[in-house]
């Protein structure tokens, strides 16, 4: 019963939490515009005014990673980019 008791007191912390961040407002850049990869209803409300949704398109750059190390394999897949305090961290996984 104790188990029971402390395992829906984390469910509750856990759904509190995410109550308290669902609330935020959006955050805009300097220029009061801001850019993201993928938005849903998550990021907007409702739109009004002729606003409307659209993609950018890709920029062709140079190559950003090139997985030739023996160790990550012909294989490389499951690309996670974040960004830590000022700084931009990828993990990848490869396999042979």
């Amino acid at each position: 019963m104790k188990m029971y008791r402390d395992v829906s007191f984390v469910f509750t912390l856990l759904f509190a939490a995410q109550l308290s961040t669902a609330a935020e407002p959006l955050t805009l850049g300097p220029d009061g515009t801001r850019r993201e990869l993928f938005v849903d209803g998550h990021l907007i409300a409702n739109m009004s005014g002729g606003a409307k949704q659209h993609l950018h398109r890709p920029e062709a750059k140079e190559v950003v990673l090139t997985t030739d190390a023996p160790w990550e394999g012909n294989t490389s897949a499951y690309y996670s980019v974040f960004r830590d305090g000022e700084k931009f961290r990828m993990y990848y996984r490869g396999s042979h």
